[in-house]
């Protein structure tokens, strides 16, 4: 009896491991997490950059797409964690059968990890950085995180719960994940934002707005809170505060706003983990609170930065900055090293300034789009952000030059920008209409964040045109008209994010003298005439003069 009871045991053990092979046999070789890969193709897990050739691949195997991703605009390193999964057997066979593996750099392609991130934080009800996520083969959002947890806790599952979880449901419930993937997008992309943005008669601020809005702006940078707002928050008000300074010198609060906000931006410098482009948006501000008062501090900060500017520009012109070539990095920096020349007189920012606008004019010649990175180095592809803060810097090139190849530059810029990321609602999408997630969601960013409103800047640049160029028309610029104008009466978007569109009515005025022909009537704000050498243009800026569109 006791011989067969361990008869028994031998074979209902040998029967478990039996069960138990045929078992893990149907989990990986399920329709659950096996994918449908077309003949011949290997299964190995790909790492593919992002692009045309990562969707090609997902939607020839079908297979889902597990992306990581630095800190946005931060040089980080990625796909630290896929090695660390494929260690574990049941993970690495999850990610082999069922999964392209890619990386998303928020340098390259800005537009669409600013979509991802804006869906993350949609649906935490917060800001949260983007770190990692799951897309389906079409490119859907499936999963988006902020973090990346290696081992489960009762708060969060580790990442390779959840690759084996999300393989399992998708290929399980494709239709159901697909239409919860639909729905999110109404998060980020609804028309129903705009409606009251509508404003049947033409509405211009009266000068009588200066006197609350200097007070509401002093009001804003005495609150030691605000200092920790988001970069271009910042920056925007304090321009605008300037700005109305010079406009209206009797504006004592705005001119205290001023003083309040330079000092809070030169606090903020001093801060190393800030961002290169927060540094360039602060330069930017703290060099137009030149023109408002003259200061050693000042003048010392702007020369430095721009020597370091200088320092990092390639002899094609480029400025290299953390190892990159950005358009939004070299198109801030242009018109920073235009207002160092407007300040200090010292003409090698001139010449560097006039190097790199003339590059970025470049970029749009041998390319139907725009890319993110300025010297083409890697595959790119640039956002409404990109866009805008390029016909901003030809705008001030022109101011600072006279040139007429600088207004030209803005005028072709704003040509492309309409022809791929215009939208039916009349305004640009953060995205390009050739963007991998533009079938999932082209949505459109109204605020000043991170950085200034690419519509807000577009205000302000068609202003800009428009003082220069009466018959510059553009279809949408009513609509553009008339959400600058809402950010003094009612607005869909809190008080403090708007000043992008505020500035539009405070755009720099006239060319300078020196740079145009002379005005009938002197204003006793330009500087001496100063004649450029033969051959050259040089940069002369008069006392920064701002003029009231009329649109």
């Amino acid at each position: 009896m006791e011989k067969l009871r361990k008869h028994l045991e031998i074979i209902f053990a040998a029967l478990s491991v039996v069960f138990a092979f045929i078992a893990a046999l149907k989990y990986f070789l399920s329709p659950g997490v096996q994918s449908e890969a077309a003949p011949g193709y290997s299964q190995k897990s790909k790492q593919l950059q992002w692009g045309s050739q990562l969707i090609s691949e997902a939607r020839k195997t079908s297979k889902l797409i597990f992306f990581e991703t630095g800190a946005g605009n931060k040089s980080e390193s990625t796909h630290e964690i896929t090695p660390f999964l494929k260690k574990s057997t049941k993970t690495g066979r999850i990610l082999e059968n069922c999964y392209l593996t890619a990386k998303l750099d928020g340098n390259l392609w800005p537009a669409d990890y600013a979509v991802l991130e804006n869906l993350l934080s949609s649906n935490a009800g917060r800001k949260l950085p983007l770190k990692t996520g799951i897309l389906s083969p079409r490119m859907r959002p499936i999963y988006l995180d902020s973090e990346i947890v290696i081992k489960d806790t009762p708060t969060h599952p580790s990442i390779a719960t959840i690759l084996i979880a999300a393989a399992n449901e998708y290929y399980r419930n494709k239709d159901k994940i697909l239409e919860s993937a639909r729905n999110s997008v109404s998060l980020i992309y609804n028309p129903q934002d705009f409606k009251s943005i509508t404003i049947e008669s033409p509405y211009i601020p009266r000068m009588s707005f200066l006197n609350a809005e200097s007070l509401a702006l002093m009001a804003f940078f005495i609150n030691p809170k605000n200092s920790e707002a988001p970069a271009a928050v910042i920056t925007e008000n304090a321009r605008l505060a300037m700005r109305i300074y010079t406009t209206d010198m009797r504006q004592l609060s705005a001119k205290r706003a001023s003083e309040l906000a330079a000092r809070t931006m030169l606090q903020r410098l001093k801060n190393p983990e800030i961002s290169l482009t927060e540094k360039l948006l602060i330069m930017r501000g703290i060099s137009e609170y030149y023109f408002v008062k003259s200061d050693s501090e000042i003048i010392g900060e702007v020369s430095q930065f721009s020597d370091f500017l200088i320092e990092n520009q390639s002899p094609e012109g480029f400025i290299v900055l953390n190892g990159k070539s950005t358009v939004r990095h070299n198109a801030l920096a242009a018109g920073v090293l235009a207002r160092a020349y407007a300040i200090t007189g010292d003409k090698k920012y001139a010449d560097s300034a006039r190097k790199c606008a003339d590059r970025l004019a470049e970029l749009q010649e041998p390319f139907g789009e725009m890319p993110a990175v300025a010297d083409n180095s890697a595959s790119s592809q640039s956002s409404s952000i990109e866009y805008a803060l390029t016909v901003q810097a030809f705008c001030d090139m022109h101011y600072f030059t006279g040139d007429e190849k600088y207004i030209n530059y803005a005028k072709r810029t704003i040509d492309e920008w309409n022809d791929f990321y215009m939208t039916p609602l009349g305004l640009w999408s953060i995205n390009s209409e050739n963007s991998l997630l533009s079938n999932y969601a082209r949505p459109v960013f109204l605020e000043d964040n991170l950085c200034p409103s690419y519509i807000g800047t577009a205000a302000q640049t068609i202003a800009y045109i428009k003082n220069h160029d009466p018959n510059f028309r553009l279809p949408n610029e009513q609509k553009i008209r008339r959400m600058a104008a809402s950010a003094f009466t009612f607005s869909p978007f809190s008080r403090i994010s708007n000043a992008s569109y505020k500035l539009s009515f405070f755009v720099f005025g006239n060319v300078p003298a020196s740079r145009s022909k002379a005005p009938e009537t002197p204003t006793g704000n330009e500087t001496e005439s100063v004649e450029p050498e033969e051959g050259k243009q040089d940069i002369r800026a008069s006392l920064i003069k701002f003029n009231i569109p009329t649109f």
